[in-house]
């Protein structure tokens, strides 16, 4: 009997601590709901391709710019390869117009020296000192060939202003050329998957021969940077918080090894509590408690202060008891 009485205490003192414990807590701003939250940069390639070589593994860290992941770039290659040579082409073509507008040109002075010519010759013989002497009928030829050689000068003129029109086309073709060239010279750069920032590779099960699809998630990237925790207080509890408030965190990992120091970033930013069911479009009021209605859960962000990841490392889902201090 006495053993059993020693139990029953035991587990009365226990309970009563237990108690005890839970009543002590209203009067602080804690919680033991919070984990540690970091920023997850999906990797992924801008362009379609097979792998053909994986660069990195699980744990591995690099720097914003090295290469991950090599796709199988022939395609791409040869897609640069046939731009290029449509730009070489359209750069020749626009050499020939300029050439054929620098010979238009040379034609044009021509046809103004034979025209001013046959206007110096008319001039001399329709002059009234010689009018006598020079036949009426080579007068009038003259006239007429001064009439020909001024219209042959405005086709000739014409003739030039048209080459210039077809080397602005031209130019403009090679622009849209260029612009498909330098496209296709990123997509052959983009074959090769680099990493946009800092960080550590994580969730990494790529193999040879995966087929990629752009867009399409490979692994993740944990940055460099803020360390945030995710506690989800009791809405009883946040009525005197503000941002910049300091907090205590309590790492369950490092329980008893190490504490770090944040501040609060942003408030709650609340959590759907509303539930409509598509056929219905109702709004469905689950039934409360009927002994307690506890209070509802509300997410505060916190960002840490101190990390200290050579020693004690933080990831992603690590739990922790969080005190926001007064």
């Amino acid at each position: 009997m006495k053993k059993y009485l020693n139990f029953a205490s035991l587990i009365f003192v226990l309970g009563a601590l237990v108690m005890a414990g839970y009543l002590l807590t209203q009067f602080f701003t804690v919680t033991d709901n919070a984990f540690v939250v970091r920023v997850q940069t999906p990797v992924a390639a801008k362009v379609p391709g097979t792998v053909v070589q994986v660069l990195v593994e699980n744990g591995q860290r690099v720097e914003a710019g090295d290469p991950m992941v090599k796709l199988d770039d022939m395609a791409y290659r040869l897609a640069l390869r046939n731009q290029q040579a449509n730009v070489e082409a359209a750069q020749a073509a626009i050499a020939v117009l300029e050439k054929q507008y620098e010979v238009a040109g040379h034609e044009v002075s021509v046809a103004q020296d034979n025209l001013a010519l046959l206007r110096y010759e008319l001039k001399q013989k329709s002059n009234v000192t010689v009018k006598s002497a020079v036949p009426q009928i080579e007068v009038k030829q003259l006239q007429f060939e001064v009439r020909a050689q001024e219209n042959q000068l405005q086709a000739l003129k014409a003739g030039q202003a048209r080459d210039q029109l077809s080397i602005r086309q031209a130019e403009l073709d090679l622009v849209a050329l260029e612009a498909l060239r330098d496209e296709a010279q990123l997509n052959l750069e983009h074959s090769v998957v680099r990493a946009q920032t800092a960080g550590v590779v994580t969730n990494q099960f790529l193999a040879v021969g995966h087929q990629v699809a752009p867009g399409e998630p490979l692994f993740s990237l944990s940055p460099d940077g803020s360390i945030y925790v995710q506690a989800n207080f009791n809405e009883t509890d946040l009525a005197g918080v503000k941002p910049g408030d300091k907090v205590s965190i309590f790492p369950r990992t490092y329980l008893w090894q190490r504490s770090f120091e944040g501040i609060v970033k942003s408030l709650p930013f609340g959590v759907d509590r509303q539930f409509s069911p598509p056929l219905l479009a109702e709004q469905v009021v689950i039934a409360p408690n009927r002994w307690l209605q506890l209070p509802q859960r509300l997410p505060l962000i916190i960002e840490i202060v101190d990390p200290d990841q050579a020693n004690y490392p933080l990831q992603s889902g690590m739990s922790a008891y969080v005190y926001v201090h007064d």
